[in-house]
């Protein structure tokens, strides 16, 4: 993203959560606080951001996804795991969530449950590419030969 197209990006973030609910601008400040952290690769120093920002706004499911993102970084596959569930159950249409709770779960060698959160990412939002291939690498794992055909099929359909 360009520089200068940050203020602008975090002014909408801004306007967003106030009107989604995330009315407490502190919190808002803290979770962009941790996106500076995390656009520079400091995951470690971006946790403590996202966890004020929950702490100040228990609702906030984006910064539940975001401190998860940053534990996967950091491979506490369980902490991002427990993270990406909150923001499922706060926004459970949440297609992200439940796409980053695969990656979790099949960097931890859960062929199973990382299948269902493709799966269910892949429902709420068929257009989208990344959750057919990850599925299909995750049934390639688990020995599904004949299914990773479909799903790769149906990723590359969705590139198109």
């Amino acid at each position: 993203m360009a520089p200068t197209m940050l203020p602008v990006v975090v002014a909408v973030a801004a306007v967003a959560a106030v009107l989604s609910g995330c009315g407490d601008t502190s919190a808002i400040a803290e979770f962009n606080k941790g996106e500076e952290f995390a656009r520079a690769g400091d995951w470690a120093a971006a946790v403590p951001c996202y966890t004020e920002a929950i702490r100040l706004d228990s609702e906030f499911a984006e910064a539940y996804c975001k401190r998860g993102n940053a534990y996967l970084n950091l491979s506490k596959h369980h902490k991002a795991i427990e993270d990406y569930t909150e923001a499922i159950n706060l926004e459970p249409g949440s297609a992200h969530a439940y796409y980053q709770r695969g990656i979790a779960n099949f960097d931890k060698k859960e062929y199973r449950r990382a299948i269902d959160d493709y799966t269910e990412a892949t429902r709420l939002e068929p257009d989208t590419a990344n959750p057919f291939f990850n599925r299909g690498d995750a049934k390639l794992d688990k020995k599904e030969r004949e299914r990773v055909v479909r799903e790769f099929t149906e990723a590359i359909r969705q590139k198109k």
